[in-house]
């Protein structure tokens, strides 16, 4: 099945999902008053104040050019009066409309599973994900310490998007609890892959 789909760049996008931002500052704000936070915003450790924020939903169309999302970004920290902000956590995506999670299912299980060796150690957290009460498959995924990548069936998760499958990279902590800078982020990604 898969070498009879003629991929074709166009049929896909490519951006920053989400980011978490950590930051002194407590806003009021929630994710019911706040279009851009996809969770309420919580208190985490050091008298930090933790918030994610989703670009795409900030500038109302995916963001898909560095240059917008560091306005995006900008914009996000701004509207929140964000003292310090610091990147935390970046989530790159690979979204298809076009096709089903099936037709590279296997094809990114074995991506996932080779970049998941290329981060060193013994034990790598790699699994399927399964609804039990219903034998569908929502997604494969790894984990590390730093880093994540998973590939899912978007069309379950959000049944009202028009996003059929995403292939998802994530950094999920920055290294020496300094920063992480999203484009020096995905060379590291880059690298792996």
């Amino acid at each position: 099945v898969l070498l009879m789909l003629k991929i074709k760049k166009e049929n896909f996008i490519f951006g920053i999902d989400t980011i978490q931002v950590n930051s002194p500052t407590e806003s009021e704000v929630t994710k019911s008053n706040c279009g851009f936070l996809s969770q309420d915003p919580k208190k985490v450790k050091g008298g930090q104040w933790q918030y994610v924020l989703n670009p795409d939903k900030e500038s109302g169309k995916a963001v898909v050019c560095y240059s917008d999302f560091i306005n995006s970004y900008n914009r996000m920290t701004k509207a929140l009066q964000l003292n310090s902000p610091r990147i935390t956590r970046v989530d790159y995506r690979l979204d298809t409309k076009l096709y089903e999670y099936s037709d590279f299912r296997k094809l990114n299980a074995l991506l996932l599973c080779l970049v998941s060796l290329t981060f060193g150690g013994a034990y790598k957290n790699r699994y399927n994900n399964s609804d039990i009460l219903v034998p569908l498959e929502k997604a494969v995924k790894f984990t590390t310490q730093y880093y994540a990548g998973e590939f899912y069936n978007k069309a379950i998760q959000e049944p009202q998007g028009d996003v059929k499958s995403r292939l998802e990279m994530r950094l999920l902590k920055p290294f020496n609890d300094r920063h992480i800078d999203p484009s020096k982020g995905f060379d590291v990604i880059v690298n792996k892959f």
